[in-house]
């Protein structure tokens, strides 16, 4: 599921099942990664120059299972921090 997003001359992807945002090289045609989440992403808007995504506990069931995410959240820490 990337749902690719077009943002300042670049096609920007979520690679859902790893948890990471980047953006495509036409040039190199290669996913180029910016970001890894610790979680599954399901979102992508731009606002200005922030990308905002939306992010999921990976799903349980037999579709979602064995996603190279399931290794990758084991391995983050996540901290979120919000001021009110």
């Amino acid at each position: 599921m990337p749902h690719p997003r077009l943002h300042k001359g670049r096609v920007w992807l979520l690679k859902s099942g790893y948890g990471q945002l980047g953006w495509f090289n036409e040039e190199e045609q290669i996913f180029m990664p910016v970001i890894d989440c610790p979680g599954f992403l399901r979102s992508l808007v731009f606002v200005d120059n922030y990308a905002i995504v939306t992010i999921s506990k990976p799903l349980a069931s037999e579709v979602f299972s064995g996603l190279p995410l399931e290794k990758i959240i084991k391995k983050i820490m996540f901290y979120l921090s919000a001021e009110y």
